[in-house]
């Protein structure tokens, strides 16, 4: 029997993916729980589809805010965490306040990493957030405005845009990036012909998760698009206008083609090739980093010095984690378990499961895959359009929804 009169104290951080699946599913329990979710930001961040800002989308296509989300009953606190007690079993937060738990879900995120390359984080852009891809897009918008009083070469040069990192992110922004800017210097009166965007990235292909034949044909549409492939050239550093470039293509002979480092100059250069799990996670005494420099965790989520702490989403050790579907099918393992222990029953193992890549590549394409299998054009596009909208129906009223589609 469960001791009704005992209520137990669950505390998500993180409202992200993870975080918010598991808010939702203990919400519906009928056991005696306090839950509390504590966010740095006020709104959840649909992070697949921030590209879409950088190209002119509004913030609420993107974001709801978490009142909307969260239920009355869950106590909602915006604030940072800062700081963990395992032995008072409590967590400390930047504005002093002090949370206590029984149960403990750090569901902490990601941020850029940028390897350390030389000049990369002072020079580049990103857009990992709203803030930084609302900037980015007004960036470019003014950078269009200023290109009218500029002599042609000038122009050609600050209309020119390197994306460094052909995984997901990049490739969705390169294929739509093109497009926006056409659009946007043809108001202008400025020649589209000066338009520029180079995809860059230092693997062999675009998407190398995904199966070769799929990476092939994501390559065909973004060529399509304007955009210029770069593949196998590794950066070595980041000037203000300048990428410079290790080219490690070979001949026909197997001799590399280029032994010199290759300067490629732009206007704009965009930073997409690589996130590390966020720094915060190195507050917590004693866990170990796997090959992946994730948080290590137990067969249930959990440390494996402290089952009453679970690691969920992108720090979490485990197979396929860093996508969005791994964070929620975490989110839900999370719940149950809690709800599983509260309850004296055994936790059975967590088990990854792949995850299905639906990429858009512009408007109207997209390119799906799950294991083998590969579908493009545009049933797979509105397939990534019914992905997200289904998301966003099943942690916000259909009220909301609409209004989001309405704005």
């Amino acid at each position: 029997m469960i001791d009704s009169s005992k209520r137990t104290k669950v505390v998500v951080v993180g409202g992200g993916f993870a975080g918010i699946e598991v808010i939702r599913h203990l919400a519906k329990s009928s056991l005696p729980l306090d839950i509390t979710l504590i966010s740095n930001n006020p709104f959840f961040q649909y992070y697949p589809s921030l590209y879409r800002l950088v190209v002119g989308a509004t913030v609420n296509h993107v974001s709801i805010p978490l009142t909307a989300i969260v239920p009355k009953h869950v106590n909602l606190n915006i604030d940072t965490y800062t700081g963990i007690d395992q032995t008072r079993q409590c967590i400390i937060l930047k504005s002093g306040a002090e949370i206590s738990y029984d149960y403990l879900v750090m569901a902490l995120g990601s941020e850029p990493n940028y390897f350390g390359i030389d000049g990369m984080e002072t020079h580049s852009k990103s857009f990992l957030s709203i803030d930084k891809a609302v900037a980015l897009n007004t960036y470019f918008l003014d950078l269009i405005t200023q290109a009218k009083t500029m002599s042609k070469e000038e122009a050609a040069m600050k209309l020119h845009t390197i994306i460094v990192g052909a995984g997901p992110s990049g490739v969705e922004l390169a294929g739509v990036l093109g497009t926006y800017l056409v659009q946007q210097a043809k108001k202008q009166g400025i020649d589209p012909a000066l338009i520029k965007v180079d995809l860059l990235d230092s693997g062999a292909r675009v998407l190398p998760a995904i199966p070769e034949k799929a990476s092939a044909l994501v390559a065909a549409q973004l060529q399509k698009k304007g955009v210029t492939l770069y593949t196998n050239y590794g950066v070595n550093a980041c000037d203000e206008h300048c990428v410079i470039a290790a080219d490690k293509n070979l001949d026909a002979g197997g001799k590399p083609k280029n032994s010199e480092p290759v300067h490629m100059e732009a206007g704009t250069i965009i930073w997409t090739a690589g996130t590390k799990i966020s720094t915060a996670f190195n507050t917590i005494p004693n866990i170990t980093m796997t090959d992946r420099k994730r948080v290590q965790v137990s067969s249930t989520l959990t440390l494996p010095s402290d089952d009453k702490i679970f690691i969920a989403g992108d720090g979490s050790g485990t197979l396929y984690s860093g996508l969005a579907q791994t964070a929620i099918d975490q989110g839900k393992y999370i719940a149950r378990a809690i709800e599983q222990k509260i309850a004296g029953k055994v936790v059975n193992p967590y088990i990854p499961q792949p995850g299905i890549f639906v990429i858009p590549v512009g408007k109207g394409w997209a390119i799906l895959n799950k294991k083998q299998f590969v579908s493009s054009g545009h049933a797979a596009w509105l397939i990534r359009i019914l992905v997200d909208g289904n998301y966003f129906l099943s942690i916000t009223s259909p009220q909301h929804v609409l209004n989001m589609l309405k704005n």
